[in-house]
């Protein structure tokens, strides 16, 4: 008590106003404010002043009209933990942050989950920004779901998700996925929501959801699902039969590019060869311009010809790529002299997207001419929108 007492003499005397305020809130200095927090009603103290100045909520409470003890303050569906340091769950933390109108942290939670998302816990996710109003970041899981189709629907955290999101995803018209797939992941969802609602056995999802007499909210559809609508970005304005020399395998072609809409990448455009026939070996890698980390990469054998002046090399799978970013694009192809472009541009508009292009020091293709004329793409804004309107029809 003494050390404590030592330390309070002069607390103010080598802290700023944000020190300061933490100190008391510590110390529980001059608090005139208690909450009683959880079923177990524990009590943390705060100061007025400090809440009302950060959240129109508590504002409500301590300047406005609501009536009621204003100094004792029962708040049973949050927790100690959550409510003091608002640390330790994300969930948790968002939910305070939304209850209280703290905008600022509601808006920090939201990134993070923004940059967060992966296989094992996209749905989980997409089930709270359902909650919380998340619109944008809702379109990017979905959009992650897209990609990653297969293995989100087989994930243990699409059993948890609740009915809205479920049918939000497996409505989807871009979703690349056997039918098969689709029919067991929504099956065994309805096993496990049977069990959560405590039902006695599994019955028909029409009849668990609807009753006999009633017609299916659920809109299933007979048509083929469209799938990503594949476009192409070309840069160069003409074709050159100069040709490059013969690569070797330690020669790259590089661009560097930016988009100013979301985009899904499925691969590249190079040129063939300049003779009649001619093999190559070729390979590709997608990586992050500003640290260098390698997103995809994909190797193929191609077999061209003098007549056709372009081949397509696909990744894997589609990589997703943002805006404000930037991405640089590598080619090896080892074998004969091949064709080359000219006349480049450095901004080239497709399906509403403008991709901004830049040259790569050291190598031999530049904006202005060499490899890599293109790039194959999906416009995320523009196939949301299409869905919409397909959805409303």
């Amino acid at each position: 008590m003494a050390d404590f007492i030592e330390s309070m003499e002069d607390w103010q005397g080598e802290r700023n106003l944000v020190d300061c305020n933490r100190f008391m809130f510590q110390n529980q200095i001059n608090c005139d404010v208690t909450f009683l927090l959880g079923l177990k009603r524990e009590a943390i103290s705060a100061h007025k002043y400090m809440l009302v100045c950060r959240s129109s909520v508590f504002q409500s409470i301590f300047c406005g009209t609501i009536a009621g003890d204003k100094n004792t303050i029962p708040v049973s569906d949050v927790e100690p933990d959550t409510f003091r340091g608002l640390l330790l769950n994300v969930k948790d933390l968002l939910y305070a942050a939304k209850k209280y109108a703290v905008k600022g942290l509601v808006e920090q939670c939201l990134n993070f989950l923004h940059s967060s998302i992966t296989v094992d816990n996209v749905c989980t996710i997409l089930e709270m920004v359902h909650m919380y109003n998340g619109k944008n970041i809702e379109g990017k899981c979905i959009s992650f779901v897209h990609e990653h189709a297969k293995e989100v629907l087989k994930s243990r955290t699409f059993t948890k998700l609740c009915q809205t999101c479920v049918q939000q995803i497996i409505q989807s018209d871009e979703m690349i996925l056997d039918e098969k797939t689709v029919l067991e992941a929504v099956l065994k969802w309805a096993e496990l929501e049977c069990r959560r609602r405590n039902l006695s056995e599994i019955i028909s999802m029409y009849q668990f959801y609807n009753g006999r007499a009633q017609q299916s909210s659920w809109k299933f559809s007979a048509r083929k699902r469209r799938g990503f609508s594949l476009h192409s970005v070309l840069r160069y304005s003409f074709i050159s039969m100069e040709g490059f020399h013969k690569s070797s395998t330690e020669e790259k072609d590089v661009i560097r590019f930016s988009c100013s809409e979301p985009i899904l990448l499925h691969g590249v455009i190079v040129y063939g060869s300049i003779d009649d026939n001619a093999e190559y070996d070729a390979r590709i890698e997608l990586s992050a311009d500003e640290d260098k980390g390698l997103l995809d990469s994909c190797f193929n054998r191609l077999s061209t010809t003098r007549m056709e002046h372009t081949y397509e090399i696909m990744f894997s799978k589609p990589v997703s790529l943002q805006t404000g970013k930037q991405y640089m694009v590598s080619l090896q192809m080892t074998g004969p002299p091949t064709k080359l472009g000219s006349g480049g541009k450095v901004d080239c508009v497709s399906e509403g997207v403008t991709f901004h292009f830049l040259s790569k020091t050291g190598s031999r293709t530049t904006v202005e001419k060499g490899q890599i004329p293109g790039l194959l793409f999906t416009a995320l804004t523009k196939q949301k929108s299409t869905s919409s309107v397909a959805s409303n029809k």
